[in-house]
């Protein structure tokens, strides 16, 4: 069994941990056409910790991005055929969302299942979301999803039933109402940290 499971960490963290040096915070070119596929593997980053060789946690996470929130609309659209009403209803949702928040899709691979545990208050886990600004926050949401959810599977086929899955969010202004994400940030790195190890996933963003 534990070569099974660590055959399905192994091709998941493949996946995930394609993508290019540098990417935008902007919306999307309109004149680019990429597929759902393509644009997942762009904004999802993933690693793990090991102890002598031996796989203890496995992450991989998708930042939520205008580009990616655009692809996503046109597979949900793809797959569900949703008349405008409900089309409308999902984007004002996640424009919402996005209004206020920073937000990650997340799965988690752990040998214990007791570390699995993000989503408790009392988690071993800190989740930190720090730019090259040197803005760090703390999440302020942590939410669990189904793995066996099909909506999910679909849309983050690295989420298998050896994984947890998580929303993860951050308030995407300061007290003092500055964008934590804003045209000036270059870099972001998601960090988990407990006292199991640490896991670093950084995004870089072009101009």
């Amino acid at each position: 069994m534990r070569e099974v499971v660590l055959l399905a960490v192994c091709s998941a963290l493949t996946f995930a941990a394609c993508g290019p040096a540098a990417l935008s915070l902007g919306p999307p070119d309109p004149a680019v056409e990429e597929d759902y596929a393509a644009t997942l593997a762009d904004w999802t980053r993933g690693d793990r910790i090991y102890t002598s060789f031996e796989t203890q946690v496995v992450v991989h996470a998708t930042f939520l991005s205008r580009a990616f929130q655009e692809a996503y609309l046109k597979e949900y659209a793809r797959v569900f055929r949703p008349t405008a009403q409900e089309a409308a209803r999902v984007r004002s949702e996640l424009d919402s969302r996005r209004e206020h928040a920073e937000c990650f899709f997340m799965a988690v691979f752990a040998g214990q299942r007791d570390w699995n545990d993000f989503a408790l208050g009392n988690s071993i886990w800190r989740l930190h979301l720090e730019t090259d600004g040197g803005e760090r926050v703390r999440s302020s949401h942590v939410g669990t999803v189904q793995a066996d959810d099909l909506a999910y599977v679909h849309f983050f086929p690295y989420l298998d039933s050896f994984f947890e899955g998580y929303t993860v969010c951050f308030d995407s202004r300061s007290g003092e109402g500055a964008a934590l994400l804003h045209e000036g940030t270059r870099s972001f790195t998601l960090e988990l940290a407990s006292p199991v190890g640490r896991i670093d996933l950084t995004w870089k963003v072009s101009d």
